[in-house]
């Protein structure tokens, strides 16, 4: 440090890393001091979701959707089997035509306020923002089911963001997909959410 006359702290030759000492531009006075550098909050890596546990959530919730389809074709084709009556059908054929939307809908309310869709709840997944662990809120939660809605109404669409979204996931710190650069988020484990509230 002899070619340094700037006063200030810096690493010593021979300290431990991740200290610091001061320096008066002569001497070195006092000894070592850890740097104590600000963190954001921070999951440990292996409570990040991995992309075949987030792709099952995605395939649970497009099985969910599809069974209520079913069950409101099954209904409509019912009920003009036994009153022989279009008019008496056309309700259900709205309900199935308005039924994506209304299922859109309800996962971007439950992911805004619990931070998971039916499929995550049913993996063990949870949605939080960047930087905490609470819901994200309605912002992420609708760029989010946007996301949704172009991956499943789009194929060619769809089948890019998958793809790209298993290299990000394979290769980024934090395990985040194109919907988490996207909006914000990041996917862990509900048992990290759970250790996190018993501290």
């Amino acid at each position: 440090m002899s070619s340094v006359t700037t006063p200030g702290n810096y690493h010593a030759q021979g300290d431990p890393p991740g200290t610091v000492r001061y320096w008066d531009g002569h001497n070195w006075v006092g000894g070592p001091t850890t740097i104590n550098a600000p963190t954001l909050p921070h999951v440990n890596f292996d409570q990040y979701a991995r992309f075949w546990q987030r792709a099952t959530a995605h395939v649970l919730d497009l099985f969910i959707l599809a069974i209520a389809m079913l069950s409101s074709l099954f209904a409509t084709v019912m009920t003009l089997w036994y009153t022989n009556s279009m008019q008496a059908g056309d309700s259900y054929y709205y309900l199935i035509l308005l039924l994506p939307f209304i299922y859109l809908t309800i996962r971007a309310i439950m992911i805004a306020k619990l931070g998971y869709t039916p499929g995550k709840f049913l993996v063990g997944l949870r949605i939080t923002p960047i930087d905490g662990t609470s819901p994200p809120g309605f912002g992420p939660a609708f760029l989010r089911t946007l996301m949704d809605i172009l991956v499943t109404f789009l194929l060619p669409v769809g089948v890019v963001v998958l793809l790209v979204s298993a290299v990000l996931v394979s290769i980024d710190d934090e395990r985040r997909s194109v919907y988490d650069h996207i909006a914000s988020t990041r996917v862990v484990y509900s048992s990290y959410l759970r250790s996190k509230k018993a501290q």
